[in-house]
């Protein structure tokens, strides 16, 4: 049932109204594994974007953090840094605490590009304020 949710979302257009229309026909329990199962079997990012903005007003902020992991690991996918980078704003000013995994992440997408491991830097300037910092060491190795 929900890999066939996933293949319904992918196949509409990248709007948020038809993908919104989809997911309020969802009926069923809704949990942050849930939500992870069906954006990581999706695959045209936009309307994976939609899907995430809809569920993660549905879930508590503190309980998304596999949700931004997941939505981490397709904007790397797609090397799009500029959107991680935003993820990584929104999710602080959500008060979801970052870990070693969404800057792990951050940091593979960053990878791509001198000028967005720059970028990256003055973000991660910042790890110790969330506590993260040693565990980060392991990625520069």
């Amino acid at each position: 049932m929900l890999l066939k949710l996933a293949i319904s979302l992918d196949s509409c257009d990248p709007n948020e109204q038809q993908v919104y229309e989809i997911l309020n026909g969802f009926e069923g329990n809704v949990t942050e594994r849930t939500v992870g199962f069906i954006l990581n079997n999706m695959m045209k990012l936009d309307n994976v974007v939609f899907v995430f903005g809809y569920f993660v007003e549905k879930i508590e902020s503190v309980k998304c953090v596999v949700l931004y992991n997941v939505m981490m690991k397709k904007f790397r996918d797609s090397r799009n840094f500029e959107n991680a980078e935003k993820l990584l704003d929104e999710m602080l000013q959500r008060g979801v605490k970052p870990n070693v995994v969404k800057f792990n992440t951050l940091i593979k997408c960053a990878s791509s590009s001198v000028l967005y491991l720059i970028r990256l830097w003055s973000c991660l300037r910042g790890c110790r304020l969330w506590g993260v910092n040693r565990m980060l060491m392991c990625s520069f190795r």
